[in-house]
């Protein structure tokens, strides 16, 4: 289930997800250093507490007046599985086996392009 931003700040809003069978909550945010600890926080309460996948695409470079800290993440019930740092451009991956989720952080290497439609 997709999430954004606000709505990861309503523990009712997982809650739903979690009722009508979500087994991944994705969240697009942007997360200052100042809130990072008590959002993710959350993120990790929701990931055990419904015993989902949740994921949190943070940015890492300045939008606007906000400096956000990047670190997107990734939790399972059993924890943190993986996370970025602070200026990476990453893909923040979890992969599903047998032995239950796994995570990792694929850096990026890319040129910005500008494409005409």
């Amino acid at each position: 289930m997709n999430a954004i931003c606000a709505d990861t700040n309503h523990p009712e809003h997982v809650k739903y997800c979690a009722n009508i069978g979500a087994g991944v909550y994705t969240a697009g945010v942007m997360i200052t250093e100042g809130g990072y600890e008590a959002y993710t926080a959350a993120m990790k309460n929701y990931a055990q507490e419904y015993n989902m996948l949740v994921t949190m695409a943070n940015h890492n470079q300045a939008t606007g007046e906000y400096l956000p800290v990047g670190k997107s993440a990734i939790w399972s019930n059993t924890g943190l599985l993986a996370v970025a740092n602070e200026t990476q451009h990453a893909l923040v991956i979890a992969e599903k086996s047998a032995d239950g989720w796994s995570g990792l952080v694929w850096l990026l290497k890319y040129k910005c392009a500008r494409y005409k439609s």
